[in-house]
């Protein structure tokens, strides 16, 4: 019984589709072979909207420092091409202009003879994480202002 539903692709493809983080399977050439509801979610369109085969080269992914990533300097890319994990943070720019910081981890795929067959993807929409950070940390700076400002002040009018 227990093999019978691990053999069972549709129940593998159930609980990737359940995921809370995006899932993408990708194979040799890059092509898009699984893209599960998260990811939809986050990215905003499936990749069979525009083509499996385009996928990679039709969305715009940038480090953190908003410099364009080319393909070969992508999570999934790196997965294969080093064949070790890859971890990623980078901003997706969706097609009406919005920022998603995404956080990626992706892994080299092997077959059951250790073949390198193609890639895996997790990734997570983290913007509201990024930005509170971003909200924190000008705060902090701020307070500190205000508590540098402070002390001068108050050496001024001390006695």
């Amino acid at each position: 019984m227990t093999t019978t539903i691990l053999n069972n692709n549709s129940v593998l493809l159930f609980l990737i589709d359940k995921f809370n983080q995006g899932v993408a399977i990708c194979d040799m050439k890059f092509n898009i072979i699984l893209w599960n509801e998260e990811a939809v979610k986050i990215v905003g369109q499936s990749p069979d909207n525009i083509g499996k085969d385009n996928w990679v080269s039709h969305y715009k992914f940038y480090s953190r420092e908003d410099n364009e990533l080319q393909e070969k300097d992508r999570a999934m890319y790196k997965a294969i091409t080093e064949q070790k994990e890859t971890k990623a943070k980078t901003i997706f720019k969706d097609n009406k202009g919005h920022e998603i910081f995404i956080d990626t981890r992706a892994y080299p795929l092997y077959d059951d003879e250790k073949n390198l067959i193609g890639s895996v993807a997790f990734f997570q929409d983290v913007t509201n994480k990024v930005k509170m950070d971003n909200l924190l940390t000008e705060v902090e700076q701020k307070l500190k202002e205000m508590q540098d400002y402070l002390q001068e002040y108050l050496k001024t009018f001390s006695i």
